[in-house]
């Protein structure tokens, strides 16, 4: 069949393409139908997650309240199912809607009972993604019954994998790099291999290492119900503190080979701040070693090009090339994160990150 693969796929055998040795029928098609198979389903893993201790992230509200909300990458132009689960206590619903450009997608999803519930939602994007990323809104609300609210225990998201065959044509990633997928019944046997097949496959090859991969996800959670009125009141945290830059990161592997020409590798920052232009008009922080310095409220995106310096200790404990992919404990986050003196109460108009997401590409 035309552009189709099988899943998992059969990898073809390596000494069969090695120079001066001749190409084997079996290994182009295994190799197409490898390229066409990870168009469909690379990247498909979670692209964010996110949970909270008991008591956290309730809501008593009769009508939905917007209470997280992320950045989230694009797979691509071709997946359109971005399905959302949620581990929820209590009866009520929730409503997730993904804004992309000018449209937006939503689907919500009912509950009854103490539960636990274990929830499924899958919002269709119903036109060719117009972006990079989207913006990912998650309200909550509780109806009658008992318990007397509805609590999320955890969430999580991914774009489902698309199935066999690929769709017809040139294919574009999120950012509009090219896809061309292979025809199974053009590389097989008595077929001459062109050179169009090696053009092809080797921008195949580039546009798919360019599959944004997550590698932190959170936000704070806000409208609760009833705010907390003691320190021993559970409930969420609402912006990144000093206490965060300790456990608010990712120790990820990022292969050497990633490195354009072997200097840097590029990882998109989101980060959704407040407060900008109350008393301050920009806030810095540093994240992976570099300086971000924020100057509008919302979510805004920075580029940092990470250079090949790993961080040893843990390199050295997963025996792979490992980096640290959050805030860093520098100086200049202790004056603009979160602390015992900077924060909501004392200080509520000083500028405070209510979101943070990263993925490299």
């Amino acid at each position: 069949m035309s552009n189709s693969f099988t899943s998992p796929p059969t990898l073809a055998d390596e000494t069969t393409v090695v120079a001066g040795q001749p190409i084997g029928e079996g290994a182009v098609t295994l190799m197409s139908q490898t390229a066409n198979y990870l168009w469909s389903t690379g990247g498909t893993h979670n692209c964010l997650s996110q949970a909270w201790a008991e008591g956290q992230f309730t809501q008593k509200g009769l009508t939905y309240q917007p209470m997280v909300e992320y950045v989230i990458p694009i797979l691509s132009r071709d997946h359109y199912d971005l399905h959302v689960h949620f581990i929820a206590l209590g009866p009520g619903g929730v409503r997730s809607t993904l804004t992309i450009g000018a449209s937006s997608y939503t689907d919500e999803v009912l509950s009854t009972g103490a539960g636990p519930h274990v929830i499924e939602s899958t919002i269709t994007v119903t036109s060719t993604p117009s972006q990079s990323y989207g913006v990912l809104s998650i309200e909550v609300k509780h109806t009658s019954g008992t318990p007397n609210h509805h609590e999320i225990r955890s969430l999580a998201a991914h774009w489902v994998a698309k199935a066999s065959p690929v769709s017809t044509g040139a294919q574009a990633d999120g950012l509009l790099n090219t896809f061309t997928p292979f025809g199974i019944n053009r590389v097989g046997n008595d077929y001459p291999l062109s050179s169009r097949w090696g053009v092809n496959m080797l921008e195949n090859i580039e546009t798919l290492r360019r599959r944004p991969m997550v590698y932190a996800s959170w936000s704070g959670v806000d409208n609760l119900n009833a705010a907390p009125v003691s320190d021993t009141d559970p409930a969420p945290a609402l912006y990144v503190g000093v206490g965060d830059m300790e456990v608010l990161y990712s120790p990820v592997y990022i292969p050497h080979e990633a490195f354009e020409g072997g200097n840097f590798y590029t990882i998109k920052v989101w980060l959704n701040v407040v407060n900008i232009g109350v008393i301050d008009s920009s806030v810095t922080y540093v994240i992976m070693g570099q300086e971000i310095t924020v100057t509008a409220n919302g979510w805004s995106s920075y580029d940092i090009e990470v250079r090949p310096d790993q961080d040893e200790d843990m390199s050295q404990a997963f025996n792979l090339s490992i980096y640290r992919a959050g805030f860093e404990n520098d100086r200049e986050n202790w004056l603009s994160l979160v602390s015992i003196s900077r924060n909501a109460t004392n200080a509520p108009n000083l500028p405070y990150i209510k979101g943070f997401v990263m993925w490299g590409i």
